[in-house]
């Protein structure tokens, strides 16, 4: 099995290297950018002291 996955790595691997590099400019647009709120959310400290 390691064999396979050696072969395979070394036939395919500047493909998922530059799939990895794509994955990695377009995740923290996703993550920071698109999503993020800067203010807190209403209530917020209330649910924190539920959960306690």
């Amino acid at each position: 099995m390691l064999k396979l996955f050696e072969k395979f790595v070394s036939e395919h691997g500047l493909k998922i290297g530059a799939f990895a590099i794509a994955i990695a400019t377009v995740a923290p647009k996703c993550c920071r950018c698109e999503w993020y709120e800067e203010k807190e959310p209403k209530n917020l400290q209330k649910l924190l002291d539920q959960k306690k």
